[in-house]
């Protein structure tokens, strides 16, 4: 319980209670590096290098639809890098911090609309009312009764 209350303070979700999350599409206006660490933002990795010549990779739910993620930097001290331009989509990204954070003028965001879940009874209803309508119009199309 304890564990808990400490993850909701300090990273405002739990296992417990499920959160709201929001798609993004990032595009970077500025670059974006670390010094031998990750490049992370709203809790996604965006480029995780491990050295210079390394290449870098986006964490889980971050995906570049132009520009990526690089290498770079002088022997130890390598940097994760995000260039300029690039433009990247983040999935699962927690509602409540999406929302609190501030803006940076680094970075331009826009929250995606992402298909609502199929299973909603309402909408099934919906599509089944849809469909019997249309199959009574192919019926009547045919001239029988099928």
């Amino acid at each position: 319980r304890r564990k808990n209350k400490y993850m909701e303070d300090v990273y405002n979700c739990s296992d417990q209670i499920p959160s709201d999350t929001v798609a993004l599409k990032v595009k970077f206006l500025k670059e974006a590096s670390s010094t031998c660490s990750d490049v992370i933002l709203f809790r996604k990795v965006m480029a995780r290098a491990s050295g210079r010549y390394s290449g870098a990779r986006p964490g889980d739910d971050v995906v570049y639809i132009k520009g990526g993620a690089l290498s770079g930097g002088i022997g130890r001290y390598w940097r994760s890098i995000v260039p300029e331009g690039s433009i990247a989509v983040l999935a699962n990204v927690n509602k409540d911090l999406f929302e609190k954070t501030g803006a940076d003028p680094r970075i331009k965001v826009e929250v995606i609309e992402t298909e609502t879940d199929s299973t909603d009874a309402g909408m099934l209803l919906e599509e089944r009312e849809r469909l019997l309508k249309r199959l009574a119009e192919i019926n009547e199309l045919l001239g029988g009764d099928l």
